[in-house]
């Protein structure tokens, strides 16, 4: 699961080692190099196409778009876990 992933990587002092301060991207680079997704998210921009134009039925759907602060590997990662979750509740409001 999910969790498991999480309680398996997020703590791991060899995993944090080889992510953490590693690849990092500026918001101002993010845009400026014209990334989009995770890569400006995990820098701090709470940008989300389904969240800004909405789309289908993502208007009606409660989700949160989880960002970084470091912009960073180890950001990027903790985004997409989070995304993961999030995923998982639109798809819960949708059955």
């Amino acid at each position: 699961s999910i969790d498991d992933l999480d309680a398996l990587l997020t703590p791991n002092r060899i995993f944090k080692q080889r992510n953490v301060d590693i690849g990092t991207v500026s918001l101002a680079d993010a845009w400026a190099w014209g990334f989009s997704g995770v890569m400006v998210r995990g820098s701090g921009a709470a940008w989300d196409l389904r969240k800004a134009q909405p789309y289908e039925c993502y208007s009606e759907m409660d989700f949160d778009i989880p960002i970084g602060k470091n912009g960073d590997c180890y950001d990027r990662y903790l985004v997409r876990m989070e995304e993961m979750r999030q995923s998982a509740k639109i798809m819960r409001q949708c059955v």
